[in-house]
């Protein structure tokens, strides 16, 4: 993956400057019609966008693990 692009950016085209902007980009361009798989999606965004803010490794489906928790 090239550095600073996202999996959404690469097979998608499309990016965002958060997980709010991204569920918005995903709906509009209706790539989640599900609602489970909307919010599980939503999740997700939630905890890349955290990680990135506090420079946390990220991995799909796993808990972050926060410094002192």
């Amino acid at each position: 993956m090239g550095k600073g692009r996202s999996v959404l950016d690469l097979c998608c085209g499309m990016g965002g400057a958060s997980a709010s902007a991204m569920t918005q980009a995903l709906l509009a361009k209706g790539l989640v019609g599900d609602l489970a798989h909307a919010l599980y999606v939503g999740r997700e965004l939630q905890k890349a966008e955290v990680a990135l803010r506090l420079h946390l490794p990220y991995e799909q489906d796993w808990d972050l693990e926060l410094p002192g928790g």
